[in-house]
């Protein structure tokens, strides 16, 4: 499933400039998770509670890049199985830093899972994705998890021109304080356990594929059109 990935596709997703948010990303989600290593639940590895999403998109396909941590308390390293929070429309994916793809896998229901042993402390993971264009409707993404995950954000950088929109009570616009308003748009909020959240895209460019479509439906009409003019033509002709 994960063969047909571009990964330099991945990259598009904002202006060079993102490298360096995604230095200080890193840099706070740690600072901001290790206080979660203090909690003293009985489970010992469990997600992040925090989830971000970046988006952006070609003429062909919707990308993104999915980032979540995963702590383990233990002393040891630790294996553990969790369902990624990707899409439903997803077509392909791939392990893009933290894993390796045979650790990427689908579990019973069919949803992506990693499954991997994870060592002591945080551990933070990238997981590359791709969605691809509905050319006549409006393009939905829909998310839903089977843990509750406290902060889920959906983001685009503003060069990029795309929007996200829901209507989920839960969901209000918003960025992680570690994303520039300055750059980015995006919406955060809470996602309950099995809750499904619908995502609007706007923005898109045209499918390549469109004006093909669009020619192929004008061709189509011109021979129906040509068709029922010559029969009403002959017609007339033998009534004379």
């Amino acid at each position: 499933m994960r063969n047909n990935v571009n990964k330099s596709q991945f990259f598009f997703i904002a202006p060079v400039t993102i490298f360096l948010y995604l230095i200080l990303l890193v840099a706070n989600f740690k600072v901001i998770i290790a206080a979660e290593t203090q909690d003293t639940s009985s489970q010992s590895i469990s997600l992040g509670k925090r989830h971000i999403v970046i988006l952006s998109s070609d003429n062909q396909f919707i990308w993104g890049s999915y980032y979540f941590a995963v702590i383990n308390k233990n002393s040891s390293d630790t294996h553990y199985q969790a369902s990624l929070l990707l899409p439903k429309e997803v077509s392909d994916f791939e392990a893009q830093s933290g894993a390796e793809n045979h650790e990427i896998t689908l579990d019973s229901s069919g949803k992506p899972s990693i499954s991997k042993k994870f060592p002591p402390g945080l551990s933070l993971i990238t997981i590359g994705f791709k969605v691809p264009h509905n050319p006549w409707n409006r393009n939905i993404l829909t998310f839903n998890h089977n843990e509750n995950v406290e902060e889920l954000s959906i983001t685009t950088a503003k060069k990029s021109l795309l929007t996200v929109s829901s209507a989920h009570k839960d969901f209000v616009d918003g960025l992680p304080h570690m994303l520039s308003p300055n750059d980015y748009n995006g919406i955060l909020g809470f996602l309950r356990k099995h809750d499904s959240f619908l995502v609007t895209i706007d923005g898109i460019p045209l499918s390549r594929n469109l004006p093909n479509l669009i020619g192929g439906c004008l061709f189509v009409l011109l021979i129906m059109l040509t068709t029922i003019f010559t029969i009403k033509s002959q017609k007339d002709f033998e009534r004379q």
